[in-house]
């Protein structure tokens, strides 16, 4: 397993300098040998998006959620994805869901307000900004997104 370890987190390294190309096939390479293995399949998903390959990254993110149903900052990229790709209702699940796992990400209440206001639900996107602003009162998109829908 400890290799495994390894080429993840030699991979991670590479998604943030940008190596998709490289980091991808690292981490089919990982998934190969464990496809259990939750972290890999979480990073691939990251990679994935960051190529804007969508509906894969959704993929790979719903796959870890399978894997570990707890952890909030994969079903966080998730909710994003999700919006991204502009599939809006299975988004406002998934940004739920993260925002149940940890209630204090002002960026899930951020996304699910701006999902809301895709699916034109003016009141619920208000809730969420001002939950975002809660959570994290110097953020100003949220704060402008909030002034601008109560000035309607």
């Amino acid at each position: 397993m400890l290799p495994s370890y390894y080429k993840l987190n030699d991979a991670a390294a590479m998604i943030d300098a940008g190596q998709y190309d490289l980091a991808e096939p690292v981490l089919r390479e990982v998934l190969a040998a464990d496809d259990e293995y939750f972290a890999a399949h979480g990073e691939l998903g990251r990679c994935l998006l960051r190529q804007n390959r969508l509906p894969e990254a959704v993929q790979s993110l719903r796959r870890a959620m399978e894997l570990d149903p707890g952890a909030e900052g994969v079903q966080s990229m998730l909710g994003a994805t999700l919006f991204i790709q502009g599939d809006y209702a299975a988004a406002v699940e998934a940004l739920e869901l993260a925002i149940r796992l940890n209630p204090d990400v002002y960026q899930n209440h951020f996304n699910l307000g701006m999902t809301m206001e895709k699916l034109s639900r003016t009141d619920e996107a208000i809730k969420h900004y001002q939950d975002c602003l809660d959570v994290a009162p110097k953020v100003v998109h949220a704060r402008k997104r909030l002034e601008f829908l109560r000035n309607r």
